[in-house]
């Protein structure tokens, strides 16, 4: 579809998938058009919205998971690991 995109930056924000790039390489005095740009940002919007139910540690199933300091969209095993390990460190910080 833009075999020639340009990538400027993949990030997660918002527990969701953040996707930057432009159609083409942006050249000084011509760059893509708008129907390119609205094509690309369609495509970008779809992928970002699937990634809020995705998780993104094994990528089945996910729900946005807000009790620790980073938001993460993860599958209930992926959780309970996140939560088991966790407990062990708090533990351990304590010196138990």
């Amino acid at each position: 579809m833009f075999p020639e995109y340009e990538l400027l930056a993949v990030k997660q924000k918002w527990a969701a998938l953040a996707f930057q790039a432009f159609p083409r390489p942006w050249k000084r005095g011509g760059n893509w058009t708008s129907d390119e740009a609205v094509r690309l940002n369609a495509l970008v919007a779809e992928f970002t919205a699937a990634s809020e139910h995705i998780c993104e540690r094994c990528g089945d199933a996910g729900t946005l998971r807000e009790t620790r300091p980073i938001e993460l969209v993860l599958c209930g095993a992926w959780d309970r690991t996140a939560a088991c390990r966790r407990v062990l460190l708090q533990a351990a910080a304590k010196g138990l």
